[in-house]
């Protein structure tokens, strides 16, 4: 791949250069913007850009924090870093896992010095295998995430737009509203993306669905989740337990969720191998190039 024209090109929240949006000179011949979920870029921003920028090149799979629409209209490109499904998936049900056999609380269990003779049990989990898992999705993770459960002869359902024949495939039965599949799974992993539709697609009036055995596992986006409603339910114990990877002000987090016992917290990794890192940097870098060589067919292009 050809050299950068570093001039050209600014990155933000990386280790390359850190930049303010609210600082426009700092965009003075700059013509590629580089961006993480971590620095939101909205209509304001856009709007105030100068006509030199014409590629806003995002690190990660999720565009929520760029305001398509603006820069559509302002006749920028925008680009993302898609991830290696498989890892998202495996870290899923490393959640999955964690949460069902009480793993985390095992391992304070040994470190606070409370195993002995008199003390042999620890903490008992729940068992995985022939249990019902909810998805809500259809995509690629979601199928990733099915192939899993079916390992562990797991009972899986999925919720989404329409039937998926990959999901159908592997054994999962399409069920047409979210309610059903609420009822039925001891196991709810979220996998849609996050839209206008599924802004807080699980509420208060949704987690009162859900059996009080369940366990809801996010590795998609934080504003999926009403997290008030979700702090509530984890306090009164309405459903057992839950393990997030997003939220939806990180990275702050509400620190309700700190104080609990029965949520899992992990800091946006599911795709954090060093391969996939990796992988979207090098990912980022060839955007970047496709668009200084003009080859825009190329691009990992999103769009409305």
């Amino acid at each position: 791949m050809a050299a950068l024209p570093v001039s050209k090109v600014m990155i933000d929240a990386g280790t390359l250069h850190f930049i303010n949006f609210d600082h426009q000179q700092d965009f003075e011949g700059v013509e590629v913007i580089c961006t993480t979920p971590f620095s939101p870029i909205d209509a304001k921003q856009i709007a105030a850009f100068p006509p030199n920028i014409k590629l806003i090149a995002s690190v990660g799979v999720g565009t929520d924090h760029i305001d398509l629409a603006a820069a559509e209209k302002a006749g920028i490109l925008v680009t993302n870093t898609p991830v290696k499904k498989d890892d998202t998936a495996d870290f899923t049900f490393a959640l999955l896992l964690a949460l069902a056999r009480q793993v985390v609380a095992n391992n304070a269990f040994i470190r606070q010095g409370q195993w002995s003779a008199n003390n042999m049990t620890g903490v008992i989990g729940e068992p995985i295998h022939h249990q019902t898992l909810g998805i809500v999705g259809a995509d690629v993770v979601s199928q990733k995430v099915a192939q899993r459960a079916k390992g562990f002869d797991m009972d899986i359902l999925y919720y989404a737009d329409k039937p998926n024949q990959k999901m159908n495939a592997l054994g999962a039965r399409f069920c047409e509203q979210l309610d059903s599949l609420l009822l039925a799974a001891d196991f709810v992993s979220l996998h849609c993306q996050l839209t206008e539709n599924t802004q807080h697609i699980i509420n208060a009036d949704k987690l009162k669905l859900m059996k009080p055995s369940a366990m809801l596992i996010n590795t998609a986006r934080g504003g999926l989740i009403d997290e008030v409603a979700l702090i509530e339910c984890l306090q009164a114990k309405s459903i057992k337990a839950a393990a997030l990877d997003v939220f939806e002000t990180e990275p702050d987090i509400n620190p309700q969720l700190l104080s609990l016992d029965n949520v899992l917290l992990t800091p946006h990794i599911s795709s954090g191998t060093h391969a996939c890192r990796q992988d979207m940097l090098n990912t980022l870098l060839k955007n970047i190039s496709h668009y200084l060589n003009q080859n825009k067919d190329a691009m990992n292009l999103v769009t409305l």
